[in-house]
């Protein structure tokens, strides 16, 4: 019953996300935005070039008489044309607001065709709004240096673990190529594809960064926070935007799709980075059926979390219930676990051991320390992988 739950929150979650991308259409929106402030711009520079232009009309107009009293008058004219707009000089206001807003009509265009060119490309990484935070270097130290001891005392759930906290391991891919293209170089490729809003991301972030911290170091973690208004709403938990990974064993790409900042027509949330064309093709081919298991009329598609590792297995939706992690801060999962003793911690633990199997299938078994522990070698065996 409670796999049939966890089940049933990434289905949801997963839901919400076909949501979103159907609301990142907003971004002509946003243009609109743009356009109307170009267009106020414009207005707003031709009346001023109107004025000063009429302006320096009176003015020469002043100049034939060079008396002072013709001065005067000119210099009030003048002061009534640039007050009440009705000065008509040789680019009076007609034709000067009309150069004006064709102006700023062919701002509007040039904006909105560089828009178009990146959404076609998709090969940009855009910050919009987050509510991101550096991660504190307490958080990151507990759960980045959890001993080889404890990972080999904990071990992978059992049966009764399992039960309680929804347990859900890594799922063998079969006859795919390696994945290959997201990252520079030809090291082996682990793909994340999430959003700060989704509260099944901010449990499985949890595993995964103690996992890739076993075969690399991140530097300038985040923190956040999920949506308030979905379900487990404000699970803390890390963010990989504006993150970075340095492995010699892999490359690590993450993208976290949108905030936790909900957009004002209710429809999704705001935009965060955008997935280029291959990632969205990775995720469009993968997180569904077959892959994530057979195809019945409860199946469902596009469950984030999604993680790629290396073609090899991946991961569609939490590895275990965000309840969990309910009513906790940062520091308090982080300190539970580092503790091991809470069934959290063995729920995470033990994921990060399933994830660190996984990844060893595609390292070649490196670093041996961690590939050749009892745990990672039984969770290879488990997931068909060696």
């Amino acid at each position: 019953m409670a796999d049939g739950n966890n089940q049933g929150g990434n289905n949801k979650t997963g839901g919400k996300q076909g949501a979103a991308k159907q609301g990142t259409r907003a971004p002509g929106g946003r243009q609109g935005g743009a356009s109307q402030t170009g267009r106020a711009a414009g207005r707003q520079g031709a009346n001023r070039e109107g004025a000063n232009r009429q302006g320096g009309r009176a003015q020469t107009g002043s100049s034939a008489g060079r008396q002072g009293a013709n001065r005067q008058g000119a210099k009030n004219a003048r002061n009534r044309q640039i007050a009440d707009g009705s000065g008509k000089g040789k680019f009076g206001n007609g034709r000067s607001t009309m150069f004006m807003a064709w102006g700023a009509v062919f701002i509007v265009i040039v904006i909105v065709a560089v828009v178009v060119a990146v959404k076609l490309t998709g090969s940009s990484t855009t910050s919009k709004s987050s509510s991101s935070q550096l991660a504190p270097a307490t958080v990151v130290k507990d759960v980045t240096t959890i001993p080889l001891s404890q990972y080999n005392s904990i071990g992978l759930p059992n049966a009764s673990l399992a039960k309680t906290a929804s347990f859900n391991p890594p799922i063998e891919m079969k006859g795919q190529p390696p994945l290959k293209g997201l990252a520079p170089g030809n090291k082996p490729e682990v793909f994340f594809f999430g959003a700060d809003y989704c509260p099944f991301c901010a449990t499985e972030r949890w595993p995964l960064v103690m996992a890739l911290s076993r075969f690399g170091t991140f530097s300038d973690l985040r923190v956040t926070t999920s949506s308030a208004i979905d379900v487990y709403p404000q699970t803390n938990t890390f963010s990989f935007y504006k993150s970075s990974y340095s492995s010699p064993y892999i490359s690590f790409i993450p993208v976290e799709y949108e905030t936790n900042q909900p957009l004002t027509s209710g429809n999704g949330y705001t935009p965060l980075m955008t997935p280029t064309k291959l990632e969205n093709a990775i995720v469009s081919k993968y997180d569904g059926p077959p892959y994530t298991g057979p195809q019945t009329s409860t199946s469902s598609s596009g469950a984030i979390p999604f993680v790629d590792i290396g073609n090899k297995a991946i991961i569609s939706g939490a590895s275990y219930t965000p309840q969990l992690l309910s009513g906790l801060n940062w520091q308090q999962i982080a300190s539970q676990i580092r503790g091991g003793s809470t069934t959290l911690a063995k729920a995470a633990i033990g994921a990060a051991n399933y994830i660190s199997g996984a990844i060893c299938s595609i390292t070649n078994d490196q670093p041996s320390s961690v590939c050749n522990s009892s745990p990672v070698k039984t969770a290879k065996s488990n997931l068909g992988l060696g």
